[in-house]
């Protein structure tokens, strides 16, 4: 815990109580647990840059805050009409603000709703309670502008320049195994590989913040493209440098390995000296972006035009250098009131039409429509019998199923143990304090500082021993001393059956079925990108549907990893290292083929057919290799040479993709 995060999360904590205590004062403290509701969806969506759309998302969440108001409060008018409309407030929630890849937003809007029915308000009050629902949406609206309005900007240099200081250390460990000292080697690839990891979650989050900043859920802004032609470039000078470790994965393929070998006439040392320098050359560019003029970037890039070499790995160098110096001049030139703006050259395709989606979802196989129904159909019983039996702080039942519902059904499983141990010890541990404490002033300190911990809290059990603490304090501070902690314990145990039955028995889904999902989700990604590479040949290629294609794999690659903590697949990490290594071969050739770098019409023949490469078939595999590879050793052009080399190695990792998902969905099926 360093010193730093202390001081960020004492800050946010009185920044909390700072803000509810402000909600009391202005919409009474029976919408307390609504401005509960409200900071935490404010804080929550921080994470998304909402400001691309600003009236669109406010009009979004007003109307959704609005109709969970509405609904909430004629819930409570009959326990028989509240099971529908609980279900259908909770199906909205759990349909809308789950997702396939983005991490889900439901809590907050969840939590919000189970609050006004648990404390309900007459006709007298609903208008205020409505007022607190839509200054709540404005004010999530007014956080974003403070904290989002120039996220793109201020988080796209600071990546960009981090990914460069990692690639100049990442060159300094690769120099260091040019060493014969077996242990100086082994020291330096470990930390070659520290220096990859961070690399990829530097490069992921950028693609996030890129992909949260499409206009329409489609139209990538300026600045956007122009940070995403940046990043690729970068990691795709990574990757080629990789070829430098004795462990690459792309010299399993023997061919490729010799054809890397034999163009080697330059030492390990010369490129890894004029990658140091170039790196260091775009590294200046970049934190002098508003000073350096478009000549003295262009001056770094006919620099490397002019470059002869032999040396396949010198020559793809200088060729992603070439297009990254023309990219930093396109990056310069954008204006602050231009950074969000989008060329709408295009029509939204169907499947990126958020409607499309939607309706693409609303079936018995999908997971978020599973786990809509679920969440529905828990919270509604719970309310029902926290209605029926008229249950003093029933709404914890509630709670409870909403917590331990879950997408994938081990999930839940896990959950509801922790939860239960993390409650009966916070209960324990809030008997003895308060049988110790009889001050009413100790005894609201306990209260927050059980809420302050909680700040830093990461594992479900403890974070519930907090909250449990928290809660059963709050109940007897404010007045309520014939909480019985037993109740608490009784609600959570009876709200985790309830979750535990609808989580089996209705539209099961777990995490073998949803892993296998994003896997073949995967394999469609790949086959579009090879798809859009071949129409980029005859001009007809959509530059925004490509990129948001590039965009979706560091999606993918963490819901696989998300899932994997429950799935435990084993070749995991293999599936993952050949989808980088493709993704970036399939980039570098829509670059290449984009900026008309083919010489050769053979090699311009052979790109015109990729389909047994997108509609990949395994008996077809060797007939398209020795095209591949005949083509390599016609062709005089070393540029066209890589792009061959480009276009083998993205049918080796398509080969491998199949290979590993085959391998997956066998142990899938055995596992089932």
């Amino acid at each position: 815990m360093t010193k730093k995060l202390v001081i960020s999360k004492t800050k946010l904590f009185i920044f909390i109580i700072a803000f509810i205590s402000i909600f009391i004062y202005l919409f009474g403290s029976k919408n307390t647990l609504i401005g509960v509701g409200i900071v935490t969806a404010m804080l929550t969506l921080l994470e998304r840059d909402l400001t691309i759309s600003p009236i669109k998302n406010l009009l979004k969440y007003l109307a959704i805050n609005i109709i969970l108001g509405i609904l909430s409060f004629f819930a409570v008018q009959n326990m028989y009409l509240g099971v529908l409309l609980n279900f259908i407030a909770l199906f909205i929630i759990g349909y809308v603000f789950s997702y396939d890849l983005k991490r889900a937003v439901y809590v907050p809007f969840g939590l919000m709703y189970i609050f006004m029915v648990s404390i309900p308000v007459g006709k007298s009050e609903f208008p205020m309670r409505l007022s607190a629902l839509a200054i709540g949406a404005v004010i999530i609206m007014i956080a974003q502008f403070v904290m989002n309005r120039n996220r793109m900007k201020n988080v796209g240099d600071k990546e960009l320049i981090s990914i460069c200081d990692e690639l100049l250390e990442k060159i300094s460990l690769l120099k260091n195994t040019i060493n014969d000292d077996s242990s100086i080697i082994k020291s330096s690839m470990r930390k070659i590989d520290s220096c990859n990891y961070r690399i990829n979650s530097i490069s992921k989050n950028l693609k996030m913040v890129i992909f949260d900043n499409r206009k329409d859920d489609f139209y990538i802004s300026i600045r956007g493209i122009d940070i995403m032609n940046i990043l690729f470039s970068l990691e795709r000078i990574s990757l080629i440098l990789e070829r430098y470790k004795k462990d690459s994965k792309e010299f399993e393929d023997e061919d490729i390995k010799n054809i890397l070998e034999e163009s080697s006439i330059n030492s390990k040392s010369d490129v890894l000296g004029v990658a140091t320098k170039e790196i260091n050359y775009i590294k200046m560019c970049l934190e002098n972006k508003d000073t350096i003029t478009d000549k003295e970037i262009l001056g770094f890039r006919d620099y490397v035009i002019a470059q002869d070499t032999k040396n396949i790995n010198l020559k793809e160098i200088y060729s992603v250098l070439e297009n990254l110096y023309e990219f930093l001049v396109d990056y310069k030139k954008v204006k602050s009131r231009d950074e969000k703006k989008a060329e709408r050259k295009s029509k939204i395709p169907h499947e990126f039409k958020r409607l499309s989606i939607y309706k693409k979802n609303f079936n018995l196989n999908s997971i978020r429509f599973s786990y809509a129904v679920k969440i529905a159909l828990a919270t509604a019983v719970a309310g029902f019998i926290m209605d029926y039996f008229h249950l003093r702080d029933g709404r914890w039942i509630m709670l409870t199923v909403f917590s331990l519902t879950q997408p994938y059904a081990e999930n839940c499983i896990q959950r509801s143990r922790k939860r239960i141990e993390g409650t009966f010890i916070g209960a324990v541990i809030f008997i003895v304090l308060f049988s110790i404490i009889k001050d009413s002033t100790l005894r609201s300190l306990i209260v927050l500082l059980a809420g302050y911990i909680n700040s830093y809290v990461v594992d479900y059990r403890k974070l519930m021993v907090c909250v449990t603490v928290s809660a059963l304090g709050s109940a007897v501070v404010m007045g309520d001393p014939n909480v019985l902690t037993i109740s608490r314990i009784s609600y959570v145990a009876l709200g985790a059956i309830i979750a535990l039955i609808v989580n089996k028995f209705i539209l099961p889904y777990d995490a073998k079925t949803g892993y296998q999902h994003v896997i073949e989700m995967y394999k469609g990604i790949v086959k579009n990108i090879i798809d859009e590479v071949n129409k980029s040949i005859e001009n007809v290629a959509d530059v925004y549907y490509i990129k948001n294609l590039l965009l979706i794999p560091s999606l993918i690659e963490d819901r696989l990893m998300l899932i994997n903590a429950i799935y435990k697949d084993k070749h995991q990490e293999d599936f993952l290292e050949n989808q980088k290594l493709l993704i970036s071969n399939m980039y570098n050739l829509y670059i290449n083929v984009n900026k008309n770098k083919i010489k050769d019409e053979d090699v311009e023949k052979i790109l015109r057919d990729t389909n047994y490469i997108s509609n990949y078939n395994v008996d077809k595999y060797d007939e398209g290799r020795s095209v591949i590879l005949e083509s390599i050793v016609n062709t005089k052009s070393l540029g066209d040479k890589i792009i061959c080399l480009n276009l083998l190695q993205t049918l080796n990792g398509v080969k491998e993709m199949y290979r590993i998902s085959n391998i997956t969905k066998v142990s899938i099926k055995e596992a089932a």
